[in-house]
């Protein structure tokens, strides 16, 4: 290697991790004076142009055997935890859990799991924190329920928010974070990610400067 290549090499080895950190810091200080995603948005549009090449799809889309998703609603002064759903498609028995830490849209609190027993799918409710018995229905039997539970699925969620309809701006920023913004019927919309791995998804209401939702990728 040429001493031009070597001293390349060793530059960089510093700049790209100063760089990050650089990001890093700034990002967390814009938001401990109060930015918000949205307003990261916002200065994104005034100063950048959207990448015409990116493409929502590869988030929209994204495929993995086991995930795991955190649901919240708040403003800028609370943010609540009200779900959480986990996804595992390996092997030959798929599983999916949602566990309610509060009442949504008429379905109690608790743990609500989809599995297969003897080639037979299952919805399976269990109150929280082992309070009360548990109960198991073939999915057939209780199909409001099994689509509750689906309904919080990572693709759905991206389908509820229009995400593969409505049009969206992309931005790249120093080549790995991916910032996707768009518009539905009432919301703003946010998703970001790392590489090809979606993070988060903000959905503001259009007529609320501090309302939310978040979906979080742990």
């Amino acid at each position: 290697m040429s001493e031009k290549r070597k001293r390349i090499f060793r530059e960089a080895i510093f700049i790209v991790p100063f760089m990050l950190i650089v990001t890093v810091v700034s990002l967390a200080g814009m938001f401990m004076v109060g930015r918000t995603p949205r307003d990261m948005v916002g200065i994104l549009k005034r100063n950048f142009t959207s990448d015409s090449s990116m493409n929502i799809d590869s988030y929209v889309g994204y495929e993995s055997k086991k995930y795991d998703l955190e649901y919240y609603y708040g403003d800028t002064s609370e943010c609540v935890k009200y779900a959480q759903f986990s996804s595992n498609s390996k092997g030959d028995t798929p599983t999916c859990t949602l566990t309610l830490f509060e009442s949504r849209d008429g379905f109690d609190p608790g743990i609500y799991t989809i599995e297969w027993f003897y080639s037979q799918e299952y919805v399976t409710y269990s109150p929280l924190e082992g309070e009360g018995e548990s109960e198991s229905n073939i999915a057939s039997d209780v199909p409001i329920t099994y689509n509750m539970v689906k309904s919080y699925e990572w693709e759905s969620q991206l389908v509820n928010y229009e995400a593969d309809f409505e049009q969206y701006k992309g931005f790249k920023v120093l080549g790995f974070l991916s910032v996707y913004s768009w518009d539905s019927a009432e919301r703003e919309n946010i998703l970001w990610g790392l590489g090809g791995n979606p993070k988060e998804l903000y959905s503001y209401l259009h007529n609320s400067k501090d309302e939310y939702k978040k979906v979080v990728f742990v």
